[in-house]
């Protein structure tokens, strides 16, 4: 069986690439932008803004979904940190793209593209910062793809409960808190599996002690154990 040891993996890449080890021009250039707070559910942008600004997430979840065939198809996931709309640098981002708050207070902060884009020539030291967000996007994009063609549900379930630990989650003694909790519904867009799904999973590691959770977060008590569920 497909285990996370042998899976090939961008959240351990992604853990060595935090804001903090943003070039200092780009970090200037966001912390220069203000805050803006969306509720749950609301757009962050959609459409013909997607050539306007780029944003970085500054507290929160945001999905990022594209429209077709009359549904809307999650395409990523992001958290603090996470920049979106960078592939507007390009002209690579489709009309039918949208970013969608997940969480009851999700905050960015949005750069317009004309001011980033000026400050490029004089700062080439924000390209690799740049593209490591592009190619972190499609390692993720392409792990997504990979555990819904070789992994059953439950484990692309357990796959996602570590996926957001290593990138969100916080360390409480040897226990990890992921708040805000995201939805049954939410957890099985991401697994590619439905809510009841989910549930069924979640209740599962609850009952065997690996896991506490509620609508405001969820504790991972044993990152281990977890982990030892995909070898079952």
């Amino acid at each position: 069986m497909m285990t996370l040891r042998n899976m090939p993996s961008a959240t351990s890449q992604r853990a060595r690439f935090s804001p903090e080890i943003f070039s200092p021009t780009l970090d200037t250039l966001f912390q220069d932008c203000p805050i803006e707070q969306f509720k749950r559910g609301a757009a962050i942008f959609n459409g013909a803004e997607t050539q306007r600004n780029v944003y970085r997430v500054e507290k929160g979840v945001v999905k990022i979904l594209y429209h077709t065939h009359g549904v809307d198809l999650l395409d990523d996931y992001c958290l603090p940190g996470d920049l979106l709309n960078v592939g507007a640098l390009i002209d690579s981002v489709p009309p039918e793209c949208m970013a969608v708050a997940v969480s009851y207070e999700t905050r960015v902060r949005s750069l317009p593209i004309a001011k980033l884009k000026g400050t490029l020539g004089m700062h080439p030291e924000l390209y690799p910062a740049l593209m490591r967000q592009l190619l972190d996007g499609q390692e993720r994009r392409r792990e997504r793809l990979f555990r819904l063609v070789h992994l059953r549900a439950e484990d692309r379930i357990v796959h996602v409960l570590l996926e957001l630990v290593q990138r969100y989650g916080r360390p409480a003694g040897l226990e990890f808190v992921i708040k805000p909790m995201l939805t049954h519904q939410e957890l099985g867009e991401i697994a590619g599996t439905g809510r009841q799904t989910v549930t069924t999973v979640l209740n599962k590691l609850r009952r065997k002690g690996l896991l506490h959770f509620n609508r405001q977060y969820l504790l991972v008590r044993s990152l281990h154990d977890l982990k030892a569920c995909l070898d079952g």
